[in-house]
């Protein structure tokens, strides 16, 4: 994925430090973003990820614009306008897949060309901690990356686990019982 250029008015994360419009057009596929805590690089990071912002995150005439080549060299335009024009916008190589329409559409499509879904960035955008995340929703995570089924290798990892909880239980019982023989030969 390259992206091209991205604009955003009225965003109200970096608005508080007194920009209204940032446009950002890239060349390379490497870029540096340096600034100092609380100018907005991680908001900015958020928002070169194709997605359907939150309208919250966007003051009175907002507007987001991504443009990006990806899947093969095609050509994306996203947009996503909170004024009004309202609505959500999606074309690929010119050809329009969602005319100002509504924030679901808008979602189908990002989940259909990138694979991404609400659940997947809230992680990317660290909304969600994968660390604090239950153990079985990990566990579909890497599942779902990696392709491949753990649920066996879950399976067999459970059954260890109990194996080894009765082990312990048995010799528990080994040693209790062995202490009250080695008392009763003492005395």
């Amino acid at each position: 994925m390259f992206i091209d250029r991205l604009k955003v008015i009225n965003y109200n994360r970096i608005t508080q430090n007194f920009i209204e419009i940032l446009e950002a057009n890239f060349s390379k596929p490497t870029q540096i973003v340096l600034g100092k805590n609380g100018s907005g690089k991680s908001s900015l990071m958020n928002l070169v990820l194709p997605c359907v912002p939150d309208s919250a995150d966007f003051d009175e005439g907002g507007r987001y614009e991504l443009e990006l080549h990806a899947n093969g060299g095609k050509h994306y335009e996203i947009m996503s306008d909170y004024g009004e024009t309202g609505g959500h916008y999606f074309a690929i190589d010119g050809v329009v897949e969602n005319n100002w329409g509504t924030a679901t559409v808008q979602r189908s499509l990002i989940e259909r060309e990138f694979g991404l879904n609400s659940d997947i960035h809230a992680v990317m955008t660290n909304a969600v901690k994968f660390t604090t995340m239950p153990t079985k929703a990990r566990r579909d995570w890497i599942m779902f990356f990696s392709g491949i089924d753990i649920e066996p290798l879950m399976q067999r990892f459970i059954e260890a686990k109990e194996k080894q909880r009765d082990a312990k239980g048995f010799l528990n019982k080994i040693t209790e019982r062995l202490k009250i023989e080695a008392y009763r030969d003492w005395e």
